[in-house]
């Protein structure tokens, strides 16, 4: 389906992937919290899938050390 970008991260783009969850909705003429307790529903139904799909993503995002987290940050001040 791909709803959201692998680079999206819900700390940096909350206000953005909110606003594509609420189109699909609007789009399935579904409630957003019918929508949203079908997802969490579906997530706690198949532990074993959620694990593997996040898995999945962390081997597919670059590993960042903290150090250079910090030291972006400061350079960015």
């Amino acid at each position: 389906m791909n709803l959201y970008r692998q680079e999206e991260e819900v700390e940096k783009h909350y206000l953005q992937m909110e606003e594509k969850f609420l189109i699909l909705a609007a789009k399935l003429t579904v409630p957003t919290s019918d929508l949203d307790a079908l997802i969490w529903s579906s997530m706690r139904s198949t532990p074993h899938l959620v694990a593997r799909l996040l898995d999945d993503l962390r081997l597919k995002s670059p590993i960042i050390h903290p150090a250079q987290v910090e030291r972006d940050r400061t350079e960015a001040i």
